[in-house]
């Protein structure tokens, strides 16, 4: 298994409706016990180190299904003409309560003339997805996430960045290879399995698009998705 990454990504797509039991579990526990939590510090420490685990483990196997999604069917990506905002509207919300935890905020802005791009839907949502839940990781508490989507003449780009503390140039030929895990993940105790961002690279390229990045000049990392936009005629 040690040779096949995508032996062990179909071996952990099965933990994934038992490890959401176990949190759903945990968290009517956390309601029925609200009054015994409260004064059981103690018990109360160990029901937050069993939560903290369980949405390790969903995220952990998010990003390797995501990995197995995308080594078995990035050649078998039917393109179609999609507006990508509802896509990423959908991604914010379903990260929010992720950077609520954090007193996160998230900005978003739009510029530019309404216009599609050749994506495909499961595709462009993992893409959102990786570079969003990335960025709320790796922002402090009390920071900002910045979403910019806008349209160009023959491109649509989106944009995420971060206020945190950047990747450092010397690991920047590294960062979308899988299983690579850089610097500022082991400074802010950021626990993965290196898949991400490399996650991003091969589904952007099977959508015939590509990610770029940047170290933004007032501080944080900044990716940048460029989709080829539908003409209108």
């Amino acid at each position: 298994m040690g040779h096949d990454p995508l032996v062990f990504a179909r071996a952990v797509h099965d933990l994934k409706n038992p490890v959401h039991a176990i949190d759903c579990c945990l968290d009517l526990l956390k309601d029925s016990l609200a009054d015994e939590l409260e004064k059981d510090l103690e018990l109360g420490d160990i029901m937050n180190a069993a939560k903290v685990s369980t949405d390790y483990l969903s995220n952990l196997i998010a990003r390797i299904v995501d990995f197995e999604f995308m080594s078995n069917e990035a050649g078998l990506i039917e393109l179609t003409r999609l507006n990508l905002l509802p896509l990423l509207d959908e991604v914010i919300v379903l990260n929010k309560p992720s950077a609520s935890k954090k007193n996160i905020q998230i900005v978003t802005s739009i510029s530019g003339e309404p216009g599609d791009a050749l994506a495909e839907v499961s595709a462009s949502k993992a893409v959102f997805d990786n570079l969003l839940s990335n960025a709320i990781k790796h922002a402090p508490a009390g920071g900002k996430v910045e979403i910019s989507y806008r349209t160009e003449a023959s491109a649509v780009t989106i944009s995420v960045r971060d206020t945190g503390p950047g990747i450092p140039e010397s690991e920047h030929h590294m960062m979308f290879e899988p299983f690579k895990k850089l610097s500022t993940s082991h400074v802010l105790d950021i626990s993965g399995a290196g898949l991400g961002l490399n996650i991003v690279k091969n589904l952007m390229e099977a959508q015939m698009g590509q990610v770029r990045f940047q170290n933004h000049v007032n501080g944080g990392a900044k990716f940048t998705l460029e989709f080829m936009r539908v003409s209108c005629r």
